[in-house]
């Protein structure tokens, strides 16, 4: 089995991530996500090494976000 993934995971914990929302941006009606860290500059350190490793409008669509909804606390594998 192989994991690929954007996050530095320890970067990642380092800011505490606490949450995700979205507005819609000033050209186009473009959506843009938001995240919420604990811990700014680490949160920045992470929004930094992706505009480094993919650019600003990561034209290659590397970068991708699912939200998974409805997760059973008892039985968190179980989601669909």
């Amino acid at each position: 089995m192989k994991v690929l993934s954007v996050l530095n995971m320890p970067l990642w914990d380092a800011a505490g991530w606490k949450g995700v929302g979205y507005t819609f941006g000033h050209e186009n009606d473009i959506p843009e996500i938001h995240f919420s860290f604990q811990n700014i500059e680490a949160g920045h350190k992470i929004i930094r090494g992706w505009i480094k490793k993919f650019g600003e409008a990561d034209p290659e669509d590397t970068i991708g976000l699912t939200l998974v909804t409805g997760i059973d606390r008892t039985n968190p594998h179980w989601y669909k």
